[in-house]
């Protein structure tokens, strides 16, 4: 247990225009970020299973951040006069700062003095290439790199703490086609990419201490698929499919690279997810809507290294609303929904990490029944 404080505040400030007889659309930003923070925890691991041999860690911490981020970005599409006006290319940039400072003052239920400080930089451009082959045809091509800033491990040890991940970085690449079809009643939206990550930023536990560490390089890959139709009026039918690979090229963990033994955290292989939804036609009382939905999660691991014991299985789960919107209610927007989660009551894992002597895990809600009013004045 414990009390966390954070404040945050952003600002950004855009200019947006046209150019070149319309053929040239642009946009040129500022962006600035400040967060300060503060976390105060009191635990401890206790294990007994090994008896006469007794584990027990005091994991109390406390620490604090200050954050800041600043970038300059700006992007501009031509439309080509070619094609009948039908090709586009669009090219775009940022270039970010990132600072961040960190202080612990308690470690393990111990005072301690750990400063840290730490900046780092990167310029990421991007470009797309559009095509719109009919009037509900477009076909895009976009290759785009970016950067996640450095880490400090504020939570882990002296020499983790001292020694934050770097920034890692990703090349993506990206063709798709978004399609309508049927007077607009079916929409189909289709994309493969494929991902060059550098650097890479993974968290692992070192001697029961989650710590981030730029481990390698990996190649991730995938298909998605979004589907949206109308075939009557007031009724809405949708369905998503995702599907993912990687390969992991290098995995350095002690010196050792262990690319062969390690996996992906929190990357289902198949996920797919759809919903049919009735609204039917208004009546005196207001608008009834009628929404059954479903999603599945193929089985994923949670920790790139020893993810045997508390890998997930795969779960689909099963939610219904019935909302009743526009009630006949004077300068009052209102509604009434009664909704179902989990409707098969499902048993699913959301989390699980191997300490070795021990595993621990954390799994999703139970089935749930519930009523939402919502009033806007």
């Amino acid at each position: 247990y414990g009390t966390r404080d954070d404040e945050q505040f952003s600002q950004e400030l855009q200019a947006v225009g046209t150019a070149l007889d319309g053929r040239l659309d642009y946009v040129a930003g500022l962006y600035y970020f400040d967060e300060q923070g503060s976390e105060s925890t009191v635990g401890s691991l206790y294990y007994d299973a090994l008896a006469p041999f007794v584990f027990f860690n005091d994991t109390s911490k406390t620490f604090s951040i200050d954050n800041t981020s600043k970038a300059i970005y700006g992007q501009a599409t031509y439309t080509l006069p070619v094609l009948d006006d039908r090709l586009r290319m669009t090219l775009g940039g940022r270039y970010t700062e990132d600072d961040k400072d960190v202080h612990k003052t308690v470690h393990n239920g111990r005072p301690a003095d750990m400063p840290g400080q730490k900046s780092w930089d990167h310029f990421s451009p991007a470009g797309t290439i559009d095509f719109q082959a009919t009037e509900d045809v477009n076909l895009y091509l976009r290759v785009a790199e970016a950067y996640n800033a450095g880490v400090f491990n504020v939570r882990s040890s002296a020499v983790s703490f001292a020694t934050p991940a770097d920034e890692e970085t990703v090349v993506s690449y990206e063709l798709g086609a978004k399609t309508e079809w049927f007077d607009h009643r079916l929409r189909l939206n289709t994309a493969v990419f494929y991902s060059e990550f550098e650097d890479m930023q993974s968290m692992v536990y070192v001697a029961g201490e989650s710590t981030a560490l730029n481990v390698g390089s990996t190649d991730i890959w995938g298909v998605e698929i979004e589907l949206l139709a109308s075939p009557i009026e007031g009724l809405m039918l949708g369905l998503n499919y995702g599907y993912l690979d990687y390969e992991i090229n290098e995995f350095a963990y002690g010196g050792i690279d262990v690319a062969d033994s390690a996996a992906l955290p929190y990357m289902p292989e198949s996920t797919a997810s759809g919903f049919v939804e009735y609204s039917f036609p208004p009546a005196a009382m207001g608008i009834l809507a009628v929404r059954v939905d479903a999603s599945y999660k193929d089985e994923v691991v949670f920790s790139p290294l020893n993810y045997a014991l508390t890998a997930a299985d795969d779960y689909a789960l099963v939610n219904a609303r019935i909302t009743l919107s526009e009630l006949p209610f004077a300068k009052v927007d209102a509604s009434i929904a009664l909704w179902g989660k989990n409707l098969t009551d499902e048993d699913y894992q959301v989390f699980g990490v191997d300490f070795s002597q021990f595993q621990t895990g954390s799994f999703g809600d139970p089935r749930a029944f519930g009523i939402d009013l919502r009033m806007e004045f």
